[in-house]
């Protein structure tokens, strides 16, 4: 039995969409280092920041010549050794401040557009939800569109269940409108 990635219905065989939900269902893969679900043409995982293939053309934002060997989960900055810190097995940049994000504030959805996600921060916030938006977007690398590009809606850690419940009405309600 295989599962669903945006609602975790059980499903057999290959659909090209999920029976429940109707989102178009992915290929996934365990990530090396954290052992989470990923989108196996995923170039680095999204949950620790780990950089799955890199034959070197992915370099640290600070050392040019120097490759990565992660991204900041919080900003997508391509970090080296030397630059790269770790709290929780997650990778951040140098931004102090981002590790503090990460541990007061939870991603409660992940967009590839900005504009869905700011609609998602304005239901959220309609719903006395505090949320801001780290755009991985801003950062000069290659694998920053499509798909692999990251546009996180983060709310205090303390209110993640509130807003996914908020997050999930919403799609219920489009779901119901088709």
């Amino acid at each position: 039995m295989s599962e669903c990635h945006q609602c975790g219905a059980e499903y057999e065989g290959s659909p090209e969409s999920c029976p429940k939900c109707g989102v178009q269902l992915i290929e996934t893969i365990e990530c090396s280092n954290c052992g989470e679900r990923i989108q196996s043409e995923a170039e680095y995982c999204p949950i620790c920041g780990v950089i799955l293939t890199n034959d070197g053309d992915i370099e640290c934002e600070n050392h040019g010549q120097t490759p990565a060997v992660a991204v900041c989960i919080i900003c997508g900055k391509p970090v080296c050794r030397k630059c790269r810190k770790t709290k929780m097995n997650k990778t951040f940049c140098e931004d102090d401040k981002h590790i503090l994000v990460y541990q007061n504030w939870a991603i409660a959805y992940t967009s590839a557009t900005e504009y869905e996600a700011e609609m998602v921060k304005a239901n959220l916030e309609n719903a006395g939800i505090e949320a801001i938006i780290f755009n991985q977007q801003d950062h000069a690398y290659y694998f920053t569109v499509g798909s692999l590009a990251r546009v996180n809606v983060m709310v205090p850690s303390d209110r993640v269940n509130e807003a996914k419940k908020v997050i999930e009405s919403l799609n219920f309600e489009s779901d119901n409108d088709e």
